[in-house]
Formats: C-alpha cells, sequence, structure tokens
C-alpha cells in the first residue's frame, strides 16, 4: 500500500508493505532480492550490507551525508558486477494436451477415472521433483502448481557453468519422465507435452513487463507451436 502524508506541513512517503517487510533487516527474509538471484556467485554479506543501504536509502529520512555514503555502498556493488549478473530470467511454463493424455489412456485401459488419479500423481510426483532441480540451480521458485510454474533465475551460474537454458532442459526432462513413470509407457498414449515462456531482462526494467513478456511468450508462440503440431499429428 502506497501513500503519502503531511508531517509538520511537509509531504513524507511511506509504504506500509515495504516498512512491514524490511524494517528488520538482522532477520531472515522470505525472498532474495533480483541481484541476488541474478548473481549467486556474489558473497550474502555482501548483499546485506547492500540491502540495508538500498532500504534507508528508499525508507529512511537521511542527511545528505548520509544519504551519499549509502548510495556509494549501493554503487560499490553494482559496480562489481559481470554483465551477465544484472540481468534476471522469468520462466513461466504450463502443461499443454493434459485431456487429451486421459483420454488416451482410457482408450489403452478403459478406465477414464484411473487416467486422472494416474495424472495427479504423476504432477505431484513432478512438482516434488522439480523443487529441487530449481535450488540447485540457485533459482527461486516464486510458484509451483500442477503443470504451472513461475520460476526466477540467474541467466548463468559460473560456480557449474550452467545456463537458464539447462534449467528449462532439465524441468521438461522431469516431466516426460514422470508423465512416463505414471501413465506408463505405451506408444498408444498421447503424454502430455510443458511449453515454456523465457524473458530475460535488467534487474531494474519493471517487473510486471517482464512478466508479461514471459506470459505473452508461454501463450502465444510456446502453445501455438504445440496446438499446431498436435493437429498435424491428427490428420
Amino acid at each position: 500500500m502506497n501513500g503519502w502524508h503531511t508531517k509538520d506541513g511537509k509531504m513524507s512517503h511511506y509504504k506500509f508493505l515495504s516498512e512491514d517487510a524490511f524494517k528488520k533487516q538482522e532477520e531472515q527474509r522470505l525472498f532474495p532480492s533480483l541481484l541476488e538471484i541474478a548473481a549467486p556467485e556474489k558473497n550474502s554479506k555482501d548483499f546485506k550490507v547492500y540491502n540495508e543501504a538500498s532500504y534507508r536509502l528508499s525508507y529512511k529520512e537521511l542527511t545528505d551525508e548520509e544519504k551519499a555514503k549509502n548510495r556509494q555502498v549501493v554503487t560499490r556493488l553494482e559496480n562489481s558486477l559481470e554483465l551477465y549478473q544484472k540481468y534476471i530470467a522469468i520462466i513461466t511454463a504450463d502443461g499443454d494436451l493434459l485431456g487429451q493424455a486421459i483420454s488416451s489412456f482410457a482408450k489403452v485401459n478403459e478406465d477414464c477415472k484411473d487416467g486422472q488419479i494416474k495424472l495427479s500423481q504423476a504432477l505431484f510426483h513432478f512438482n516434488t521433483r522439480v523443487l529441487d532441480i530449481i535450488n540447485r540451480a540457485k533459482a527461486k521458485a516464486v510458484f509451483i502448481g500442477g503443470d504451472d510454474l513461475l520460476i526466477l533465475a540467474p541467466i548463468y551460474n559460473n560456480t557449474d557453468n550452467s545456463t537458464v537454458f539447462n534449467l528449462i532442459r532439465e524441468i521438461d526432462e522431469v516431466f516426460n519422465n514422470s508423465m512416463k513413470e505414471f501413465l506408463g509407457d505405451n506408444t498408444q498414449i498421447l503424454y502430455p507435452t510443458l511449453s515454456f515462456g523465457l524473458s530475460i531482462t535488467y534487474y531494474k526494467h519493471p517487473m510486471f513487463e517482464a512478466l508479461d513478456a514471459a506470459h505473452s511468450l508461454l501463450n502465444g508462440q510456446a502453445k501455438e507451436s504445440t496446438l499446431s503440431s498436435f493437429l498435424k499429428d491428427k490428420k
């Protein structure tokens, strides 16, 4: 909740949610900043100092000297980053052809209800495994729900020489394996697939625009490509 109020005849900015979330910087935060996700190789102590300085500049009444000191802290860390560490990857994912998978399973096994149960089990298995994959990649899961994913990830991690594309490939592989494990390995079953949307954006870029770009790619090009392939195979 953002707003303004008057204090001693002057306009003073306040932000209820931000104050509540960050007023105790020494406590463990529930979610890291975008820069912490984008640059997992950096020392966490550096980010602690950086976050405290950023917080003070945004929400504290400081003297000109205090502002200058805190800006120096912020600038020092930002200048120490590699170019790739200033960009964040936003991954969205959504399952395709789930209804068709249940129908094809029912034709093979003559049991639609069992197909629904197997698919639910496959998705649950996928969710438990994909969280480990995300954490190993130093990424952060914002949302995991069945076949829907929203992930913030570094575009490159030099600790294991991996990129965001390695992460997407591994997620896709685990999804496919989970489907076959629970639905059964049968060429007559139409297995669900996973479509992805990926937005790579500068860490200071408006987040809502970056999210919109990832969702647009997912619901536009990715889904349309899957549907076209499905309809082509049906002919």
